[in-house]
């Protein structure tokens, strides 16, 4: 009878399992993930219940969009095979955690055979990550052959902008499955949330827009509720954000990845060998020669659970170094059961007698405008040259990018951008018993402490290469008329929007000129050469009206040919005037994510004046208001949604009580002489109008049709060491919002596009605002009538983010109704329109990678 009770209770025991293995397993819960940057985003789960599971039976999905519809919680969700995989079998113990991260492998691959490869890409990614983690997501990468590596379901880690979200499903039983916990998806569009603006989590403000979030320990259970388990406070969040941006590849990855626990900051937090920790006054005490930013904490013990953050002091001078100053403070954060924090003040002692250690210091240019610590492009982990190694045992190297010190160069050079100890010395050592001014591959430098102890560090130097750079540094017209200078984009001699990174220019030669204008360029290079083809004639094909510098680099073998247009004007007595109207010709948006062009044509053979016309777009169909609209007192930074070219508004400081008047413009050619385009760009983005060869190797960028006639953004500091075409005004114009606060261009995918006729010369006289319906004609409108996302060939397809539309060329005047150059069919409809796809598809360029958002600007 006992063996039979027995017998029994382990049945009911195997009942018990059993139904207890159908039901979804909550306990296993995302605790940290980044999701700002596809090259840095990872993914820690954490199994929180009192069981081992296996993780083969659960599903990630990433790429969510912030805002998912009301049946977001009808499991199965039904997603894109894409962007979603089964994790790998693998079981997870309680209180274990498990890190997905995303990998490269060929780009670093390319970068140690040949660093100058367009494919090579020294560091995509944090690397000490990848010892944390315990699952590679591989991306596909910019030429990559078949050794690349890509992960199936990779696109469920391309999250961007903290603007995607994540899911865990559970697949508990055959054909059964259940959603167990999220990140960063909010049902029902909540109000406050979109693309590229992050969720707002724990009190700090588009938290996963700057770096990752971690859950509180105590939070044991998946929560299908995002919105509310954020919360608005850190105490009534499940969540910790800390509200510093780590996106940088350089940077060392927090201590807080692939560990969860209820980690407390106390005394035992910081120790360390070398650095005095005084918890209790949060001081500490460190020797000279430590390193900023994350140098600091190679010097503590590594616990679990840790954040950090360094802070310069405001001494300006100081913040180009690379060694820790007295006044820096270093913030300690510690994700527990909440977040825990203190910040401890830094004084470095003076340099010990046996300190015979150099460190590196940043190249910047002190005395340009500011004031305060260099922050951008100097605290960030970047350092192109020189680089000092600091291993714990054996040699240490001075070297720089591309695998060494750049070829000669000088030693006072060198030295100036290395710091040693204020008690010891230093010598060079030369590889050939040489003393030179220039340095050589194998040269050391030699340090001496104070007590006689030496270091001597091998010093890198790069072979020869010949420069690869053929840009112009300028193309100037030493003879151009005097009135014309400082006027229509004439920098003095130098012709309108000259830029080195954009290759074609048309240039209207007044008529009295004689001759061709004899156009001279400067390389940036002076070792590079420049072969001119001269144009012949103002006439016949544009290859006779040409100007054309094809420049040869240094190395030979890279080249750029600069083109110049010359439009001669025309005596009118010999021209049958035919005065046509302006119309839209072409349109691109999202041109590497958010750049936008408009072209304007003249399709008449006479010259129109632009500053007749208004162009505008923003929300609204409804014409009246939008042409009385942003007139209040705080709408100057909004003033070109009504752009009227040849002018500009007045001051901020006399908007308040002069909104809407606007004054002559001289830095923008209104004239549009015949079969000519007038374009209008906003270039907020890094782009193919910059100068590339500081971006990233791995990027290859399409040319500029040509320089565009206005372009309306000014340039940020996050677009330090990139050469924008800034605005001609230098004055700040909104970039809030890409799509709706500029002028009539970046992403317009839904707001129409409207073109008037200014019919009261009023208003260009100053007398009047740009507010009054009756001083406007319509003569141009793009977009759907009701406001929604544009249609233009298809009303199943609405236009996508990076897109091309194209006037039919049978196309020769503008259409004033909403909807009216649109149609149901491409063949009916006035454009021809080139989407997303077409673009990812397209084979059409040479250029490797994102070729959606890069290509759309090439027409075909």
């Amino acid at each position: 009878m006992k063996r039979f009770f027995t017998l029994l209770s382990i049945f009911f025991l195997m009942v018990f399992n059993h139904l207890k293995g159908q039901e979804p397993y909550r306990q296993l819960v995302i605790t940290e993930v980044m999701a700002y940057s596809w090259a840095n985003n990872y993914t820690e789960i954490t199994n929180m219940g009192d069981q081992t599971i296996n993780l083969k039976d659960f599903k990630y999905i990433g790429d969510y969009r912030i805002n998912m519809p009301e049946d977001y919680l009808n499991a199965p969700w039904t997603y894109p095979a894409s962007k979603s995989f089964m994790l790998p079998d693998f079981n997870l113990e309680p209180g274990q955690s498990f890190v997905i991260t995303a990998a490269y492998d060929f780009g670093p691959r390319m970068y140690k055979k040949d660093p100058y490869s367009p494919y090579a890409n020294e560091r995509p990614k944090r690397v000490d990550i990848y010892d944390l983690a315990d699952a590679l997501m591989h991306y596909p990468e910019p030429g990559g052959d078949e050794t690349d590596s890509i992960t199936p379901g990779y696109q469920a880690f391309r999250l961007w902008e903290g603007a995607n979200g994540v899911v865990l499903e559970h697949h508990f039983a055959e054909g059964d499955s259940a959603i167990v916990d999220n990140f960063n998806v909010i049902i029902g569009g909540v109000p406050g949330s979109g693309y590229a603006i992050g969720s707002d989590v724990a009190g700090v403000e588009a938290a996963t827009r700057l770096g990752p979030v971690m859950r509180k320990f105590d939070i044991k259970n998946g929560n299908l509720d995002f919105f509310n388990g954020k919360g608005a406070h850190l105490e009534d969040s499940e969540w910790m954000a800390l509200p510093y941006i780590t996106s940088n590849t350089w940077r060392d990855t927090w201590w807080t990845v692939g560990n969860h626990g209820p980690y407390v900051l106390d005394e035992n937090t910081l120790e360390s060998d070398v650095i005095d920790v005084d918890f209790a006054g949060k001081k500490l005490t460190v020797p000279w020669g430590i390193r900023r930013l994350d140098g600091i904490m190679h010097a503590m013990t590594r616990k679990p659970g840790i954040a950090w953050h360094y802070h310069l002091n405001e001494n300006r001078e100081d913040s180009v170094y690379r060694s820790v100053k007295t006044g820096d403070k270093l913030e300690i954060m510690v994700c527990g059961n909440t977040l825990y924090t203190a910040v401890f003040d830094i004084v470095v002692s003076e340099p010990a007698n046996d300190v015979n250690i150099v460190v590196p210091i940043a190249h910047k240019n002190l005395s340009l405008t500011g004031t305060g610590p260099v922050v951008s492009g100097t605290q960030n982990g970047i350092l192109g040259w020189p680089r000092v190694t600091a291993h714990a045992e054996g040699p240490d190297t001075i070297t720089g990018v591309n695998h060494g010190l750049t070829y000669d160069l000088r030693t006072d050079s060198l030295l100036k951008y290395l710091e040693k100890p204020s008690n010891a010395s230093w010598e060079f050592v030369w590889v050939d018993d040489v003393a030179r001014a220039n340095l050589k591959n194998g040269d050391k430098l030699k340090v001496t402490a104070q007590n006689g102890d030496v270091k001597e560090y091998f010093i890198q130097v790069q072979p020869y290469r010949p420069s690869n750079n053929a840009f112009l540094s300028s193309i100037t017209w030493p003879d151009v008329p005097e009135y014309l200078k400082g006027i229509f984009g004439w920098q003095g001699d130098t012709i309108p929007n000259f830029s080195k990174g954009v290759f074609n220019y048309r240039i209207n030669i007044p008529l009295e000129v004689e001759g061709i204008p004899a156009m001279v360029a400067k390389t940036e290079d002076l070792n590079a050469t420049v072969e001119v083809k001269r144009a012949t004639s103002y006439y016949g094909t544009g290859e006779n009206r040409t100007i054309s510098f094809v420049v040869t680099a240094p190395d030979q073998t890279t080249q750029k040919t600069y083109n110049i247009e010359l439009v001669k004007e025309k005596e009118a007595s010999n021209v049958q005037p035919y005065h046509a109207e302006p119309f839209v010709s072409e349109i691109i948006t999202g041109e590497n994510n958010r750049n936008g062009f408009l072209e304007i044509y003249n399709p008449g053979n006479q010259p129109i004046d632009l500053s007749n016309y208004m162009f505008n777009r923003q929300s609204g169909v409804d014409l009246a208001e939008r042409i009385m609209s942003t007139m209040n007192e705080d709408d100057w930074i909004r003033r070109f949604r009504k752009y009227v070219p040849g002018y500009k508004y007045v001051s901020e400081t006399e908007w308040p009580s002069r909104p809407g008047i606007l004054i002559p413009d001289l830095s923008v050619n209104s004239i549009l002489q015949p079969g000519e385009m007038f374009i209008m760009a906003v270039i907020p983005d890094r782009t193919n109008a910059a100068d590339i060869n500081s971006y990233a190797s791995s990027a290859i960028w399409p040319p500029v049709v040509r320089a565009p006639d206005v372009q309306f953004m000014l340039r940020g500091d996050h677009h330090k060491g990139f050469e924008m075409l800034n605005n001609p005004w230098g004055e700040e114009v909104s970039t809030d919002n890409y799509r709706v606060d500029n002028p009539p261009l970046g992403q317009p995918r839904a707001e129409p596009l409207l073109m008037f006729k200014i019919l009261n010369d009023s208003i260009k006289k100053g007398l009047k605002p740009v507010n009054d319906p009756a001083d406007f004609e319509l003569i141009e409108a793009i977009g759907m009538a009701d406001g929604s996302a544009w249609r233009p060939v298809d009303p199943e397809l609405p236009m996508t983010q990076w897109s091309t539309m194209i006037r039919k060329p049978e196309i020769s005047i503008p259409n004033p109704e909403l909807q009216g150059s649109f149609s149901e069919t491409p063949e009916e409809s006035e454009w021809l329109y080139l989407n997303t796809q077409y673009w990812t598809d397209c084979q059409c360029s040479p250029y490797p990678g994102m070729q959606d958002r890069r290509n759309c600007i090439n027409d075909y």
